[in-house]
């Protein structure tokens, strides 16, 4: 179990070496990072026309916001699309570290890989907001003025500032709850990514993950609501919790069970669909 271990973080470190450093990786974030700028300068330039600071939660609006939504998670998508990271050294890698240790490897490379990436777009989007920030972990009066007043449309400002969420939860709870779910949702998105390509042998699981991000806005324009309990961008948005959606069925207890179910078949399409045993040689 200790050698299974060991080498399941050979196979993670790899996969970083080979994986996250690519120019890939940083087109996208550099585009990411540009769009980035766009939402959060009007909010700036708002904070600096009253003259009032604002607190370091503008991650928890960029995460619960639609169109900002998509986009984060249609770039991840883009990052890991290389997933289960098959190249001409993979049958050397399987048989040196073994299948088992190979999958978990992978699973953990994914999970670290969507913890930077949700960290890389809270450090981003506070950045752009120094100078006009004070970190306390409150609410202020900023986001409240934006979200109850006309704030945001004199001053051009692009993403949604839920009165909501700031009214359900208390600062600190929502931001920690919008990290833990919005990299939920992107383990959630590059394990399925990853299990429908290993098992088609292409870029079908790319697609599959795309038209999940997507399905939110097919179920606003035809579907029934209840569409929305097999829509994980729904289930990682904290509004979802305040209330709005309680009759539909989205509750903390069946998010909870809906991505431990999906993501135990999608290990079991990943595992089954790969079929590395072959390759075991490990002694």
């Amino acid at each position: 179990m200790k050698s299974e271990f060991i080498y399941s973080i050979k196979v993670t470190t790899y996969l970083i070496k080979k994986e996250l450093f690519t120019v890939k990786s940083a087109i996208t974030l550099l585009l990411l990072a540009i769009f980035m700028f766009t939402l959060v300068e009007p909010i700036r330039n708002f904070v600096i026309s009253i003259g009032i600071k604002t607190t370091p939660m503008i991650s928890i609006f960029v995460f619960s916001d639609f169109t900002c939504q998509m986009l984060i998670l249609i770039a991840f998508i883009f990052i890991i699309s290389n997933a289960p990271f098959i190249d001409r050294f993979f049958p050397y890698v399987v048989s040196r570290t073994g299948a088992r240790s190979f999958y978990i490897g992978t699973v953990l490379y994914l999970m670290l890989t969507a913890f930077f990436y949700v960290i890389f777009i809270v450090l981003l989007a506070n950045l752009y907001l120094i100078g006009e920030e004070t970190f306390v972990f409150s609410w202020g009066k900023i986001w409240g003025t934006i979200a109850r007043t006309d704030a945001g449309e004199l001053y051009g400002i692009q993403i949604g500032i839920s009165d909501q969420i700031i009214g359900n939860y208390d600062a600190v709870r929502a931001l920690v709850l919008s990290i833990f779910l919005e990299w939920l949702g992107l383990v959630w998105l590059s394990i399925c990514a990853c299990s429908f390509n290993a098992t088609f042998k292409n870029k079908s699981g790319i697609i599959i993950a795309s038209l999940f991000v997507f399905l939110d806005t097919m179920i606003y324009n035809s579907w029934s609501y209840y569409a929305y309990l097999l829509s994980p961008v729904s289930l990682i948005n904290i509004e979802s919790y305040t209330g709005m959606y309680n009759a539909y069925g989205i509750t903390p207890i069946y998010a909870a069970a809906f991505f431990t179910v999906t993501l135990i078949l999608f290990a079991i399409i990943f595992v089954k669909g790969s079929r590395l045993e072959k390759y075991n040689n490990r002694n």
